[in-house]
């Protein structure tokens, strides 16, 4: 809160080290969200948190070489930080709302304190049943989701898709990043066999930002913890940067 401008590089560093799984990440921002948290500096972690931890660097660099593992680490600082000032800049021309949904003021210790409730440990088991219970539905929709892509959507219809190296490779590779993506380390050989193929380092930097950060069970979660614009800032951000990393 004491200086907000610094606390959103501060998030997307903050980010880019945690080894946080977006499942933890997202419902823990919403947590923070309630306690006062500035929503930019939210936003600045959410983005990049899950394009790179220290344990994905690694096995990038293993896979690709150091070069393209420190570009995702750039890649994910540069998203972060972004999306932070951009939810500075719309909160303040009042296109983006920094209250809270209902959903979160019914899963806040401020509001349980409120009701008599003076019990930390009981308000901290309380609130964490309730979130988990919530969050869980959306989880294992997710989970469901991504097996059945997974299943109808074989790793041989990428290497089909992705044998190119062109503009249009960049543009499959960002949009393919929301069905084909799972997990960061499965994603790794998958992506180094379309590499040996040709596909362009452009293309394979696109695929690692917007797979992350648009994968299903990571929407689902968003558009449930949070509301229809900052998810739509969320999507459109890690989208479309993706596709300009990618051509850069």
């Amino acid at each position: 809160q004491r200086n907000k401008k610094s606390s959103i590089l501060i998030a997307a560093l903050l980010g880019v080290l945690s080894p946080l799984g977006s499942y933890v990440a997202i419902p823990l921002c919403a947590a923070l969200f309630t306690l006062g948290t500035p929503l930019p500096v939210i936003m600045a972690f959410l983005v990049s948190t899950p394009l790179i931890n220290p344990n994905l660097f690694f096995l990038t660099a293993g896979a690709f070489g150091l070069e393209l593992a420190i570009l995702r680490v750039i890649s994910a600082l540069v998203l972060g930080i972004v999306t932070g000032y951009s939810a500075r800049l719309l909160i303040q021309n009042n296109i983006i709302a920094t209250i809270r949904t209902k959903q979160q003021d019914k899963y806040s210790s401020a509001n349980m304190t409120k009701k008599g409730e003076n019990s930390i440990l009981r308000i901290f088991v309380i609130d964490l049943y309730r979130m988990t219970k919530y969050i869980s539905k959306y989880f294992f929709i997710a989970i469901i989701l991504a097996a059945l892509i997974k299943i109808f959507f074989p790793t041989k219809i990428l290497t089909n898709l992705f044998r190119d190296n062109s503009f249009l490779v960049i543009l499959l590779s960002t949009s393919a990043g929301v069905p084909f993506y799972v997990c960061g380390g499965a994603a790794i050989p998958v992506i180094q066999e379309l590499a040996s193929l040709g596909m362009s380092k452009g293309s394979v930097l696109a695929f690692f930002i917007s797979g992350p950060a648009t994968k299903i069970s990571n929407l689902v979660l968003m558009q449930s913890a949070f509301s229809s614009r900052v998810f739509s800032l969320y999507l459109a951000v890690s989208m479309v940067g993706a596709f300009i990393i990618g051509l850069i």
